[in-house]
């Protein structure tokens, strides 16, 4: 964990926001925060525990929006690029 007398440095810090996440508790954070640093999450915790712990170049600020970290969404129909394609290939012989 990083020194308390100096904050470490990050890619990006999303403050503010209700995190769920991802645990085995399935804990969620009011006014969370989640660090990103070198292409991982480093840290999640509370707003007020990990700003005084962490720097970043870039912050959001998630007020009113949901952080879920770790979370993939995999979710997409295999057939709507067919479909899509099926409209704009009819739509172009009628033209």
């Amino acid at each position: 964990m990083p020194d308390a007398q100096a904050p470490c440095s990050a890619d990006l810090l999303i403050e503010h926001g209700t995190v769920i996440t991802l645990d085995g508790a399935r804990r969620v954070i009011e006014d969370g925060a989640v660090v990103i640093a070198g292409g991982r999450i480093v840290a999640v915790g509370s707003s007020a525990e990990i700003t005084s712990r962490w720097r970043a170049r870039k912050v959001i600020n998630a007020l009113r929006k949901a952080v879920l970290p770790g979370l993939i969404d995999c979710h997409a129909h295999a057939g709507d690029a067919v479909q899509e394609r099926r409209y704009i290939l009819k739509a172009s012989r009628h033209a």
